[in-house]
């Protein structure tokens, strides 16, 4: 398990623009020893290719899949930016997650995040708090579970490394429906680190121009559904690589949007 310390904290830091807060992520990595320095590229490049802001003030740039052999040992530095940084789209960060990852432990990290991001008081706090320690307790503080919409039971996950299996499970197995009219498939995510935020934007705007009630729900961690369209829920589902996922899908599109979640997933998820 990755553990935060006050080594990894970096209150009241200062930048003119989020170049100057990736780079000075990239340095702080380096110096930790948790990259070479080619990693710095690849958060540029990230962030050329999709912003990396994930809200109430906060963001989490990281590299590409071609530059993580660029990466040493998984880590993640934390910079407060108390008077902010324009992260473009009228946005502002404060406080800004680096995150080099080698493996899946980082993603207790995340889902401590996508708990801060729905406490406006607290966001508003760390990014002003002069004490390391606020930032740590906020993020691994215990999670409260979602609110359990239904405790449908899912069939067992399929683990099987056949090239056949994968695209079968990619496409998405159909479960028995809970309700009438409500559909419900199986997907298993195979993004070589999980459900991370690059992949989850893109499960979420899939989704988000359906009318229908999206709900996923990642039965190793909880009995609880969450609404597929908010990412912050998503990420909070702590979904790694080869997690089987339930989606339910319920409105007058359900099929379409079903239809487009599959290929999407089938698709990589854009990675």
């Amino acid at each position: 398990m990755l553990t935060l310390n006050l080594s990894n904290i970096f209150l009241n830091q200062s930048a003119e623009n989020k170049l100057e807060v990736i780079e000075l992520i990239g340095q702080k990595m380096v110096e930790a020893g948790y990259t070479a320095e080619a990693y710095t590229l690849g958060l540029k490049m990230r962030e050329a290719i999709s912003s990396t802001f994930l809200g109430n003030g906060i963001a989490i740039p990281h590299g590409t899949p071609n530059t993580r052999d660029a990466v040493i040992k998984t880590g993640v530095v934390i910079l407060q930016f108390p008077r902010g940084v324009d992260w473009g789209d009228g946005e502002k960060v404060y406080m800004a997650v680096g995150i080099a990852a080698c493996s899946n432990e980082h993603l207790q990290i995340l889902r401590g995040l996508t708990r801060m991001l729905g406490n406006d008081e607290l966001c508003s706090t760390l990014a002003k708090t002069e004490n390391p320690q606020d930032v740590i307790d906020a993020i691994n503080s215990p999670s409260r579970e979602p609110e359990l919409i239904s405790e449908q039971r899912v069939p067992e996950r399929v683990d099987s490394n056949s090239p056949f299996a994968l695209k079968a499970m990619a496409s998405g197995s159909v479960c028995p429906a809970p309700e009438k009219g409500m559909l419900s498939r199986v997907f298993t995510i195979f993004n070589s680190n999980g459900m991370h935020a690059r992949p989850g934007k893109v499960f979420v705007s899939t989704i988000k121009p359906f009318e229908s009630r999206i709900e996923v729900r990642n039965p190793d961690k909880s009995g609880a559904f969450i609404n597929g369209k908010s990412l912050m829920k998503l990420l909070s589902l702590g979904i790694t690589r080869g997690t089987t996922i339930e989606v339910k899908a319920s409105g007058p599109d359900a099929q379409e949007a079903m239809d487009a979640l599959e290929q999407a997933i089938s698709e990589g998820l854009a990675e």
